[in-house]
């Protein structure tokens, strides 16, 4: 994680990154290595891209859409030699996926060239009625509200009950979060490594 309070971040080398992906797997290769933040695109992850897909591995970018990805060439869908995969691909044993999670009012039109869903946290008291979808993230404004997937853009939406550290707000917001994509077509995202208590 690039943000600056988080605890116990580490400067590593892509050997040491992958070391530590086989590592939290138990020595044995998995097929799914998630890359999140603060924002991953504030660095340019084109090596590490490489390094991990040459390993057949495919890689989840959650972006917040606010950078476009550094890693792009001319024809904005590889990065030497990394497939990057758009909304339509189906073959997702390698490669790299965006998944566009706004934390702001815009989202950057690269990211929503190449971004294969939308995914959203959302609490009971911060959805807009009209579209069902959180106006805030992470407690912080946006202006009138988080970035919406334009009409035109046929992309899944996740939307994700926010963890509030209280049962009776989570139990609200799980009940909001299924409302919403019920009437609205969303997906339900749960976060399941804290129902496991893998956290």
């Amino acid at each position: 994680c690039d943000t600056e309070y988080t605890q116990g971040r580490k400067n590593l080398t892509i050997s040491e990154i992958l070391a530590a992906v086989y590592e939290a797997n138990g020595g044995r290769r998995c097929g799914l290595v998630v890359i999140t933040g603060g924002e991953p695109f504030r660095q340019n992850l084109r090596d590490l891209f490489d390094a991990l897909c040459v390993r057949q591995f495919y890689v989840q970018v959650e972006t917040n859409g606010t950078l476009p990805p550094s890693q792009l060439n001319d024809n904005q869908f590889s990065v030497t030699g990394t497939a990057f995969y758009n909304h339509a691909s189906i073959d997702r044993r390698t490669g790299v996926y965006i998944v566009c999670s706004p934390k702001t009012g815009k989202v950057n039109i690269e990211v929503l060239s190449i971004a294969c869903c939308f995914k959203y946290v959302a609490q009971a008291d911060h959805i807009r009625a009209e579209d069902g979808l959180p106006t805030t993230a992470l407690g912080h404004t946006a202006n009138p509200y988080l970035a919406r997937p334009p009409v035109w853009l046929d992309r899944p939406v996740y939307l994700q009950p926010a963890d509030e550290q209280d049962a009776v707000a989570n139990a609200r917001n799980t009940s909001a979060v299924v409302q919403s994509a019920m009437k609205h077509g969303y997906t339900v995202q749960l976060q399941i490594h804290k129902l496991l208590g893998m956290e």
